[in-house]
């Protein structure tokens, strides 16, 4: 059985090697957080039936901020999104 290592960790060695390598280790690391919270809303919002396309037009429009956006007022997808006409009515 392999050692589970995290990316993290293995960022935190890379960064301890200075100059450009610490550059890029630090850029490695935001586009893997950026890609996680993207990946987040996406199955968020395909649990409720968006299609994928749909969903990267939401995810564009409200960003990180799409989970809370949904659960505070799913309703404003129908009024913010085109395309998400759909969504009006699945939710009634």
């Amino acid at each position: 059985m392999k050692p589970s290592i995290s990316l993290r960790e293995n960022l935190r060695d890379l960064q301890r090697l200075g100059g450009l390598l610490k550059k890029k280790a630090i850029e490695i690391g935001s586009q893997f957080e950026e890609k996680k919270e993207f990946r987040n809303a996406m199955i968020f919002l395909n649990q409720y039936g968006v299609s994928n396309a749909l969903a990267m037009k939401i995810y564009k429009e409200y960003g990180i901020k799409v989970m809370k956006i949904v659960r505070e007022n799913p309703y404003r997808l129908a009024d913010d999104i085109a395309g998400s006409w759909a969504l009006r009515r699945q939710m009634r």
